[in-house]
């Protein structure tokens, strides 16, 4: 495609339109050859910004980005690296940290790190993270499980109890089935979701994920994909999916960056993940609440 799509720039120019600024996000998941040809849409001194975390390498194409073929799109020297995570709640980046050294390869691996500073300043908003073990049973029905929880527990914060909004719970799954039957359980139990899944109907799936709204008065359900660059205070995550040895590492970064959605408020923030591969277990038990489902 983008070999295609140079030939035609360079045999009709009077096409391309022109842009003082470029800016790419999510950077790691485009291939060089993609960076060098939205460049050429870049106007005589204009200005060409490209953001990356390798550490979300889900498509398997981060490992592309390297000096070499960053110079050849017009990108040189080292790159700028942001020292401070803002997002994620202080007392979580030592677990996703964790995460990230036992699971995610070494060339494609950047650490979240926070100052002590920022962390002393916000180590008074309360984080409550859980992992729940369910190997080898399904999970679907221990999502629906924690869903519950979260939308009916007390839950102490650092000035109050509350209740917390079932509006800010957000459930991210690896595939679109596991996600329709969430939302078929949930509806059962008179939980109204918004989500976007749609598995034979692509022009439909499309449909639903431009009217994925994170305001919904409603439990938001959607894949890992779709939820990726958003970010939740209450998450839940169901990491049941196969893990085959081509595609570990993509997998890995999958769940790694479905973690990294969390978001710190002053009010709490919320993990639990819901997890049946049992070479996750031993990393589950150095979360503060670890829960391991009867039939484990």
């Amino acid at each position: 495609m983008a070999q295609s799509l140079n030939q035609v720039i360079s045999s009709h120019p009077d096409l391309i339109d022109y842009y003082d600024a470029i800016l790419v996000d999510e950077g790691q998941d485009f291939r060089p050859a993609w960076i060098a040809l939205l460049r050429r849409s870049l106007a005589k001194g204009g200005e060409y910004l490209l953001v990356a975390d390798k550490s979300q390498n889900i498509y398997g194409t981060a490992r592309q980005l390297t000096d070499e073929a960053m110079d050849g799109c017009g990108f040189r020297g080292d790159w700028s690296e942001l020292k401070e995570c803002y997002r994620i709640p202080s007392q979580f980046i030592p677990l996703l940290a964790d995460f990230a050294q036992l699971f995610l390869p070494d060339d494609t691996r950047d650490l979240p790190v926070i100052s002590r500073e920022r962390q002393l300043k916000l180590n008074f908003q309360p984080c409550f993270p859980r992992w729940v073990q369910t190997y080898p049973v399904p999970t679907t029905s221990t999502v629906l499980a924690e869903v519950l929880r979260l939308a009916t527990a007390r839950l102490a914060t650092a000035n109050d109890v509350e209740h917390l909004p079932i509006s800010d719970i957000t459930v991210v799954v690896f595939t679109q089935r596991q996600g329709l039957e969430l939302v078929r359980q949930l509806e059962a139990k008179g939980i109204h979701c918004i989500h976007t899944f749609a598995p034979d109907d692509r022009r439909e799936s499309r449909r639903l994920k431009v009217a994925f709204y994170k305001g919904s008065a409603r439990v938001k359900v959607t894949t890992i994909h779709s939820f990726k660059g958003l970010e939740s205070r209450a998450l839940v995550i169901e990491v049941d999916a196969p893990i085959p040895g081509a595609l570990k590492d993509q997998q890995m970064a999958l769940i790694y960056t479905a973690m990294s959605r969390l978001k710190h408020t002053p009010r709490g923030a919320y993990l639990t993940v819901v997890c049946n591969h049992q070479e996750m277990e031993n990393y589950g038990k150095i979360w503060p609440d670890f829960v391991q489902t009867p039939e484990c």
